[in-house]
């Protein structure tokens, strides 16, 4: 996922809690859906250059060839 601009593709998030690391930076952060479900918490390495503050609302653009899916109740890998 990269920080992206406001668009249909991409997804509107808040940033929950970032991990600085010099190379690159994680970050978690919660997608809401805005449909009948509870907010999806995401996480995603991002570039380093760009300062990230908790409570932000930016936009992830995803990479899709590049995610990696877990069931919630085993956290067992999602393979397609």
């Amino acid at each position: 996922m990269s920080i992206g601009a406001p668009a249909p593709k991409n997804l509107p998030v808040r940033v929950e809690r970032v991990e600085a690391l010099g190379s690159e930076t994680y970050l978690s952060a919660q997608w809401d859906s805005r449909e009948p479900v509870e907010p999806i918490l995401l996480n995603a390495r991002v570039d380093p250059d760009r300062p990230i503050a908790l409570g932000e609302s930016l936009w992830l653009s995803l990479a899709v060839e590049k995610i990696h899916l877990f069931d919630p109740s085993s956290g067992e890998a999602i393979v397609p």
